[in-house]
């Protein structure tokens, strides 16, 4: 069992380590002068910004060495990062029983003397160290280990602040796909409004009747409900996206009502729910985006006289729902199902308005889903049907 948990420790530590996005980068000026600092406050020949990935120490900065990596078997780093609450400081590695035999101590480097300050993630996990290394034996004041504790803090910032200017990046990223889905969107919708429109167009040319009023008001209300469905959409990506407490309890049912508002749902579409009364604890904005674009298609792409459209949820481990959504469409071709995810795929089927698609929702979709930790899969058959199940966190 202990194994077990170590494994998974490591495995989390890597993550971590991966989040940060720097390994094989190029070298950049802020780390090499915190390594130049180290070096000359040490008086040693060779001081490096070490990383610990599953298989090498990679060297993110480095004096005094040529080799950019080593393996991960042979590195002293290795050993520092599993007491990352302390430095390493070996005076004599010829004398410690881990190094003895290792060939960076008996081969040309001839390491002696090593000293490793661990890199210290704001999760608590050590990535790698800054340490400085000789070939002779060596002591450090205390002077030196608080100035190189502080700078190993400094490279830990420098890693947060590349974090996070990625992090910026792929939100600006988002931003704009975010664009693209909205404009995928609030196509249904207008496409409701417009087919309710041309009804009503025909019907006053014969005078205003009840089916007249009933239309206006379809009107209305498609309107109304496309313009929450944006304002919500953007409630959602400035500051729902950073709040997992946003989560609510709600019925499924209730939601599914919403939607079929949203897309004007016509009576020879009938959507079930399974079960019936099922409530669920979930980010109700992205899951109803998700549902809307599910809906939509099974809609759109069916070519029969009656469609019927299901969905069911079932609890998961790690407090998620898994989701099966199922329609008896015109179904998706074998050859195309492994890329039906993919943005701008289309694969030129039109909807049963003549209409071809964008390749955007259902890749959008995705991400949706897997920024929740989850994912969607698809199994179809033409002419009788497809069935997305997703899990969603």
């Amino acid at each position: 069992m202990e194994q077990v948990s170590t494994d998974q420790v490591e495995q989390q530590r890597l993550e971590n380590l991966a989040s940060y996005s720097i390994l094989d980068t190029l070298p950049e000026g802020d780390y090499d002068a915190i390594t130049k600092i180290a070096a000359e406050i040490c008086a040693t020949p060779i001081s490096l910004v070490s990383l610990i990935d599953s298989r090498r120490q990679w060297f993110k900065s480095r004096q005094g060495l040529e080799a950019t990596e080593t393996n991960r078997d042979v590195a002293f780093c290795a050993h520092a990062i599993k007491t990352p609450e302390k430095p390493l400081i070996i005076s004599d590695a010829r004398l410690d029983e881990r190094f003895v035999n290792n060939p960076l101590v008996t081969g040309e480097l001839g390491i002696v003397f090593y000293a490793g300050f661990p890199l210290i993630s704001s999760e608590g996990y050590g990535l790698g160290t800054l340490c400085v290394i000789d070939t002779k034996v060596r002591e450090l004041s205390t002077n030196e280990i608080e100035s190189l504790s502080a700078l190993s803090r400094q490279v830990v910032r420098l890693l947060d602040l590349r974090k996070k200017s990625e992090q910026l990046e792929n939100a600006n990223f988002e931003l704009s796909e975010f664009a693209k889905l909205v404009a995928h969107d609030i196509k249904g919708p207008l496409a409701s409004i417009r087919m309710t429109a041309d009804r009503l167009k025909s019907d006053i040319q014969q005078g205003l009747t009840d089916k007249s009023l009933t239309y206006l008001n379809m009107i209305s209300n498609s309107s109304s409900r496309l313009s929450k469905l944006v304002d919500t959409l953007l409630v959602y990506y400035t500051e729902i996206k950073f709040n997992k407490a946003f989560k609510t309890t709600i019925k499924l049912s209730d939601l599914v009502t919403s939607i079929e508002e949203i897309l004007c749902i016509e009576k020879n579409i009938k959507i079930k729910v399974l079960p019936a009364e099922a409530e669920i604890y979930v980010n109700e904005p992205v899951l109803k985006q998700i549902l809307l674009n599910l809906f939509s298609n099974s809609n759109k792409y069916n070519d029969k006289k009656n469609i019927e459209i299901s969905i069911s949820v079932t609890s998961i481990e790690g407090g998620g729902y898994e989701f099966n959504i199922s329609d008896n469409g015109i179904g998706i071709e074998a050859q195309n199902l492994n890329n039906v995810f993919d943005i701008f795929t289309t694969h030129g089927v039109s909807d049963r308005f003549g209409n071809k698609g964008t390749g955007i929702g259902l890749a959008a979709i995705k991400k949706l889903i897997e920024s929740t930790g989850g994912k969607i899969t698809v199994k179809s058959l033409v002419g009788v049907g497809s069935k997305f199940t997703f899990s969603f966190f």
